[in-house]
């Protein structure tokens, strides 16, 4: 029974090598929520394999695999989860979408793009952004565009006509994905032209990439150019602010020095002012002094007499009006100076408010630059440890395919024994059914030989009867003893067959016996009796 097992488990192994045989064609659907990815997927592999239901949410959260043969090829389909879910974020989907390279290891060979018939959207747009975002601008040389809800269509009406030539965008997609588009008609599945038309597409895709698939290589690749523009993009958000943080400090500057130039210029007005003033106080005085000479001389042409008393007089009058302007002049000058000093005051606590702004601005450069490095540093660490978890998946998935192509030799190998020890056993047949052969010729040879001998016998018992006849003929014997002469080759025939049996039947059974023992050795439930 062992043997029998064995020989099963053979069996088996050898129709799953020749499944896998089939040329394999790795797909996945990618779409926004409602696109009819799942319908799309029961009608290529004409079964239902995938759960469609009409709903606003995606019903397809996590990526879900289905297989089947079409045409003489193995098809390996991967549902994923629909772009724009309510339900999910956009970096759960991303992540969940990067699973479909590990899921069908080493990688896709084509992605379908499920846009529904209708007006190309907002939405679809966001979609695609999203899906070009996640796998990289390189994703579209490996895809193909299916057109799906094709029952809407009239049968005169092509998509290209009331599509793709009706939008730019639309058309554009088409473009980059080299031209590749179908139709499907989800409402009848047993349609099978739609998914050899797909199918001839798929081919298209290969043949352009040497039978090559996405690997992970392309996404790290992509992934290096999305970070390396994300870097410029920073580097060029950075120097635009650190542009307008300068234009604002540029813009504060000039606000200041105009302020500055407006007071230098009010303190300046002010001080002409009272120069001006100074200037009519000192012409007054002068004029006034003229006068008062001119009054004197007059006088004193007038009243010699009382010339002494004028002068002494005058004298008094003019030590005090010297004294009086010796005090306005006195009053002047400190106003003067106290307006000077005021001035530089001014000018100063300008010079303070200004340094405390420079300072402020210095300080909040200082803070945002910390800050940005914060932030810099973060999402270094949070890109370090994605690479971390990436790593960590590739090396477990290298440990799996490891272990898998282990346990490939090992049944490889036990395959091997198998079949050497099949080989043995039918050696081992071989050589008995060879020594059976050669005791069934020397059992026919004794069988001749046996027969000559009987004939030879039965001659000689011929001829002593003939004697014995002629001698009775001649004696006058008994016909007893005539009779019992007759009877005694009889006997003699009859004494020689039974060693002809035995020896027949003894061959025999060794045969069966050596037969059944082969039987029992390869584990056969049959026997020979």
């Amino acid at each position: 029974m062992s043997s029998l097992s064995r020989l099963a488990s053979l069996s088996s192994f050898s129709n799953k090598g020749k499944r896998n045989s089939l040329p394999e064609v790795r797909l996945v659907l990618l779409g926004k929520t409602g696109s009819g990815k799942s319908s799309t997927g029961n009608s290529i592999l004409c079964c239902k394999a995938f759960e469609p239901r009409v709903s606003s949410s995606s019903t397809t959260h996590r990526c879900r695999r289905a297989t089947g043969d079409f045409r003489g090829r193995h098809l390996t389909l991967l549902d994923t989860p629909g772009l724009l879910d309510t339900l999910c974020s956009p970096l759960e989907v991303q992540q969940e979408l990067k699973r479909s390279i590990a899921l069908l290891f080493p990688g896709p060979h084509v992605f379908l793009l499920v846009v529904p018939i209708g007006r190309f959207t907002t939405a679809e747009k966001e979609a695609l952004r999203q899906i070009q975002e996640t796998f990289g601008p390189r994703v579209l040389e490996f895809s193909v565009v299916v057109f799906t809800h094709g029952d809407s269509l009239e049968d005169s009406v092509a998509v290209r006509d009331c599509l793709i030539d009706g939008s730019q965008d639309l058309a554009e997609l088409v473009a980059k994905c080299g031209g590749r588009y179908c139709v499907f008609n989800n409402r009848t599945a047993k349609n099978k032209d739609q998914v050899s038309e797909l199918l001839t597409l798929v081919d298209r895709v290969l043949k352009a990439h040497e039978g090559r698939c996405f690997t992970y290589t392309l996404l790290r690749e992509a992934e290096e150019e999305m970070e390396k523009a994300k870097e410029e993009t920073a580097t060029t958000l950075r120097e635009e602010e650190e542009r307008k943080k300068q234009e604002q400090e540029k813009v504060v500057r000039q606000w200041y020095l105009g302020q500055l130039k407006q007071v230098e210029l009010k303190s300046v007005k002010e001080m002409e002012e009272m120069r001006r003033i100074q200037r009519l106080d000192m012409e007054r005085t002068e004029t006034c002094f003229r006068q008062n000479e001119e009054a004197l001389r007059v006088t004193r042409e007038e009243n010699r007499k009382k010339e002494m008393e004028w002068k002494i007089q005058e004298a008094s009058q003019m030590m005090a009006i010297r004294m009086e302007e010796e005090k306005k002049r006195e009053t002047l000058r400190r106003k003067l100076d106290n307006l000077v000093k005021t001035l530089k005051e001014h000018t100063e606590r300008e010079q303070n408010v200004k340094q405390v702004m420079e300072e402020m601005i210095q300080k909040e450069k200082a803070e945002n630059e910390r800050r940005e490095g914060e932030r810099q540093q973060q999402q270094l660490q949070k890109e370090m440890a994605i690479r971390r978890r990436e790593e960590g998946k590739r090396e477990t998935l290298q440990k799996e395919q490891d272990r898998l192509t282990q346990v490939l030799a090992e049944q490889r190998i036990k395959g091997e024994e198998r079949e050497k020890q099949i080989a043995k056993l039918i050696n081992t047949e071989r050589e008995e059914s060879q020594r059976l052969t050669e005791h069934l010729k020397a059992e026919k040879r004794q069988n001749k030989q046996l027969r000559l001998i009987t004939m030879k016998l039965e001659e000689h018992n011929a001829a002593l009867s003939a004697k014995t006849n002629n001698h009775s003929d001649n004696k006058s014997c008994p016909k007893k003893d005539g009779k019992a002469i007759k009877e005694k080759p009889k006997e003699d025939h009859n004494s020689l067959n039974p060693l002809v049996r035995p020896v027949s039947g003894y061959v025999h059974e060794m045969g069966l016996v050596a037969l059944n023992a082969g039987l029992e050795h390869i584990g056969s439930p049959c026997c020979i009796q």
